[in-house]
């Protein structure tokens, strides 16, 4: 898990238009033991103030990205 601002910080969320698309780049750090498998990427958004998790649609608080991560060796 990482929790951090869109871009560093540097294009905070309250200047973002409706609808506009925010590309951010993440390094994953994965345990050295982690086991082989298919893994799902999900992103949660929370209230810059209360630091409360946003409710998005499907009611837990994530939103699972159109991307997976296959874990080989």
């Amino acid at each position: 898990q990482l929790d951090r601002q869109p871009l560093d910080g540097h294009y905070p969320t309250t200047i973002w238009d409706d609808g506009e698309v925010v590309a951010d780049q993440v390094e994953l750090r994965l345990p050295p033991a982690l086991p082989r498998g298919q893994y799902r990427l999900a992103v949660g958004l929370y209230d810059g103030q209360t630091m409360e998790r946003l409710q998005v649609p499907g009611g837990d608080g994530r939103i699972f990205l159109p991307v997976s991560l296959l874990v080989k060796e």
